[in-house]
């Protein structure tokens, strides 16, 4: 498995993605071309601080997954309440094919030792409650459950998930 920046060329992939009904489900609804691009190229050009990657399992694009210092992000540490310096990641698998064998899991794990491996202090996560199937994967990834939030996007709330498990009741002393 390996993780590419994304670019300009992986626009329409990923609105294609963000447009399937059990990816808009999770992301806040789909996004069209121009919403794409508008969310995105920020990222691409380095003028946003979220660090996009596509997934690639042998040479074919599998998903997205994105990672951001959550200190860069107001109303995220309001929400999340979470001590130190996390890092969060944000994952989707674009294939309905890929979803159910694992392949969610195994890229959580992989990119959340790339960021452990870079240093960085402890990783988060936060799927919306309702989410099993994502909850479960995290979980096999490795992530705990601490405790549930809410979401920064709407009127949803969120499970808190963090790794490794133990790294915000270890810094914020509970």
């Amino acid at each position: 498995m390996r993780f590419e920046p994304i670019t300009e060329a992986d626009l329409p992939l990923l609105a294609t993605w963000r447009a399937r009904p059990y990816v808009a489900e999770w992301f806040h609804g789909p996004l069209t071309p121009e919403q794409t691009a508008a969310k995105f190229l920020p990222r691409i050009r380095g003028d946003d601080p979220v660090h996009g990657y596509i997934a690639y399992l042998d040479e074919v694009a599998v998903g997205y997954i994105q990672s951001f210092r959550v200190t860069d992000h107001p109303h995220d540490v309001a929400a999340l309440q979470v001590p130190g310096d996390p890092h969060g990641v944000d994952v989707l698998l674009g294939d309905a094919e890929a979803r159910g064998h694992g392949l969610g899991t195994r890229v959580v794990r992989e990119f959340t030792q790339r960021l452990l491996d870079a240093r960085v202090d402890y990783v988060v996560i936060s799927p919306d409650t309702e989410n099993f199937a994502a909850i479960r994967a995290y979980e096999k990834a490795g992530f705990a459950a601490v405790k549930t939030v809410s979401s920064t996007k709407d009127e949803r709330m969120n499970v808190l998930m963090e790794f490794p498990p133990g790294s915000v009741h270890a810094r914020s002393g509970g």
